[in-house]
């Protein structure tokens, strides 16, 4: 089980180790930003595959089950603390609201050895000494189910089995859990059987979308109640990062008829547990035009990431959910500059957009197909060359920095100095996943040479060769490489005999980051690129797919 903590990093528990199944008892913690692994050997712990846990408003982390026993983890002291005990092996567990959580069904015995329970029990952790408490039990008893925690804070039920992993035992009726009134009340049938290894997820309709189980590649859409009510309260803006304890503005011309606001973390669903799921309501006021939302105080209530936004009426009709990303300072892109590595003519196929942000990004691949959409130009203006091409684009390793060299195949391209280069931010994301959006204009020039010799704050730091893009290719491809310093570089093709079959560069090159362009006048195979810049040398593999 993966949990998100307030700082981004995610906690994993339980897991085997072997074929054998030797269970994972050291938590374990991952830093996205440096790539590394944590280990917390002193919160050493034997609990059960796929346990539920969940982060708590103070920081710990509760594993709700499937174990009668219940614990909270202080990840400052690598400690344990006992927080409860309940009479079964919970089958599913949901935050229904911040710090409060349900589960129900599952087994009396063990895992999967014993008739299904129907039992339902609730837990507040916000309590001094919280307990778990009996409520009101399911109509069926079911294990392997799936809980859904919905836009109006009520909870749906689906799927399951009462004993054996088989459609005799399936359970096809839906459930509704009411926290008000903490009652369940009988839905609609499913069309499959949805059991062990069945899924299901929060649609930013309101729909619950449920999946799978096996020997069943099949999935199907319940409608809740609450979409029979009448029509849907409407959406017209909302920023699309916003940050803790903060007072945003949501555009919405239903502002007087709103009931409740709530964010509601994406899904990762697997074994009856959704891993990421998170609900809480938020205050807010009707103003002119809309309303004034407030954000959670803290990473504790919400960890950094995106969530769906919900309105919902005074009806019970929630809206169509707007993703907002919450937490974490946005990237910001620090400069773009145009640079002329060759003769100063204007554009030719040496020249580069330098891109650098002001942190580590997540480096997604940029070719011809997208760029025009993930680096939007002003002005009309395209990164594409008459052929519909680019010469390349890099990044560097550590993902702060882009260099996209231009190409003129037919035509030029039509981007200049002096357009403005605005990220899509749901494609370009700080490694916590915020959003790169600001815009920036592109500097510099490409004639006279700017030279990328003279920024020596964007000269790279070591020699290296990228993959080629794209990987595997039809038409042609563009080599990426990154000189620290000026030297003969050498480039070269060999099939997979090792015959040398084509020469790309044989010159002097500057320092900074190339790309160089191979159309592939060959047959279908496997080539191999070589590059040789003083002593540095390597080697990488690429298809080509005619």
């Amino acid at each position: 089980t993966c949990t998100t903590l307030p700082d981004g990093r995610i906690l994993t528990m339980a897991g085997l180790q072997d074929t054998l199944g030797t269970n994972a008892s050291i938590p374990e913690i991952y830093d996205m930003i440096t790539d590394t692994w944590i280990e917390l050997p002193n919160a050493q712990i034997d609990l059960p595959l796929y346990p539920f846990m969940f982060l708590l408003p103070d920081g710990d982390v509760f594993a709700a089950g499937p174990s009668p026993f219940s614990f909270s983890l202080n990840l400052s002291t690598e400690s344990w603390s006992f927080v409860d005990f309940s009479p079964y092996f919970a089958g599913s567990a949901v935050m229904y609201e911040s710090g409060k959580f349900l589960k129900s069904g599952g087994d009396t015995i063990s895992v999967g050895i014993s008739e299904a329970v129907n039992w339902t029990q609730v837990i507040d952790m916000n309590e001094p000494s919280p307990a778990w408490r009996g409520v009101d039990s399911m109509a069926y008893s079911r294990r392997n189910h799936n809980l859904t925690v919905l836009p109006d804070g009520k909870v749906l039920v689906t799927g399951g089995t009462v004993l054996y992993d088989t459609v005799t035992f399936a359970v096809f009726a839906a459930e509704l859990w009411d926290p008000s009134t903490e009652t369940w009340t009988t839905m609609a049938g499913m069309a499959e059987p949805r059991m062990y290894h069945s899924s299901a997820l929060l649609l930013p309709d309101g729909r619950v979308f449920s999946a799978g189980g096996d020997n069943y590649s099949t999935a199907e859409i319940f409608s809740p109640p609450y979409l029979f009510k009448g029509s849907r309260p409407t959406i017209t803006s909302v920023p699309s990062a916003v940050e803790y304890d903060d007072t945003i503005f949501v555009e919405t011309p239903d502002g007087p008829d709103i009931s409740s606001v709530s964010l509601i973390r994406p899904s990762a669903v697997t074994h009856s547990f959704n891993q990421d799921q998170r609900y809480m309501s938020l205050t807010f006021s009707q103003t002119a035009g809309g309303l004034n939302v407030v954000t959670p105080a803290n990473a504790n209530l919400a960890p950094p990431g995106y969530y769906m936004l919900f309105l919902v009426n005074s009806t019970g009709v929630p809206s169509t959910a707007e993703f907002v990303h919450l937490g974490g300072i946005p990237p910001v892109v620090v400069e773009a500059v145009a640079s002329d590595e060759s003769i100063p003519i204007g554009i030719d196929d040496d020249d580069v957009v330098l891109i650098r942000f002001d942190k580590p990004m997540n480096k997604p691949p940029i070719d011809a197909l997208n760029i025009n959409n993930i680096l939007m130009l002003s002005n009309g203006h395209s990164w594409l060359d008459g052929f519909g091409d680019i010469g390349g684009a890099v990044w560097n390793p550590l993902g702060d920095m882009l260099a996209i060299t231009l190409s003129t195949q037919f035509g030029l391209p039509t981007v200049a100095v002096g357009d403005s280069i605005t990220p899509d931010g749901v494609t370009i994301t700080d490694l916590l996943g915020n959003p790169a959006n600001s815009p920036i204009e592109i500097t510099g020039s490409f004639d006279p040479p700017l030279g990328v010799e003279e920024r020596g704050d964007l000269l790279p730091k070591t020699f290296a060769l990228f993959q080629n893009s794209p990987n595997p290719f039809s038409r042609g491809t563009a080599i990426h490489f990154s000189l620290s310093k000026k030297s003969h570089t050498h480039i070269t093709i060999y099939d997979v005999a090792g015959k040398a079959v084509a020469t790309l560069v044989d010159e002097d090159l500057m320092a900074g980051y190339h790309s160089i362009l191979w159309n592939a006048p060959v047959s279908s195979g496997v080539y191999f690129y070589r590059i040789k810049a003083g002593d540095f040398v390597s080697t990488r593999k690429m298809v080509l797919l005619r």
